[in-house]
């Protein structure tokens, strides 16, 4: 039980997080698991309509289908200065735990204090 009141708070602050970033922020991401590395490219798009603008990017793995940023074995935090919005991206992470299932999913938010917006979750394994 307290297994879904998880997933569906979870639910919850997903869609807030969509909310504050608005519905024209879209983070699209795909991903290729080889051995225990892990190559995803994504791409982090927001048009005029977007409230505010998007500073923190981070690639989350995990284990578990509740994937988040609190939930993720092995996260890798991006700057948007160093990868411009609206442009495709690729990342590699080493050493994925790959003992059980492996999920995926890329993260972005505007500011420090506000929620994350995700892409699609992705199961690899």
């Amino acid at each position: 039980m307290r297994k879904y009141i998880i997933l569906l708070l979870l639910a919850i602050c997903t869609q807030l997080s969509a909310d504050v970033l608005g519905k024209d922020t879209n983070i699209k991401g795909t991903a290729k698991l080889n051995g225990k590395t892990l190559d995803i490219d994504y791409t982090v798009n927001q048009n005029s309509k977007s409230t505010g603008t998007v500073g923190t990017i981070e690639i989350l793995c995990g284990n578990t289908i509740g994937l988040s940023v609190t939930t993720s074995k092995k996260r890798a935090k991006i700057s948007t200065d160093d990868q411009p919005i609206g442009q495709q991206h690729h990342y590699t992470m080493e050493n994925v735990d790959t003992k059980g299932a492996v999920f995926v999913r890329v993260a972005a938010k505007t500011s420090e204090t506000s929620y994350y917006n995700y892409s699609t979750l992705l199961k690899l394994k």
